[in-house]
């Protein structure tokens, strides 16, 4: 249980890292 917990949170991590840097990245091209 704790061993699935914790590749989820590493899962929402990468997941929140991209989504950042693809937002940052999208800012940049349209302005």
């Amino acid at each position: 249980m704790i061993r699935l917990f914790k590749t989820i949170a590493r899962w929402w991590l990468i997941a929140a890292v991209v989504a950042t840097i693809g937002a940052i990245v999208s800012i940049k091209l349209f302005y």
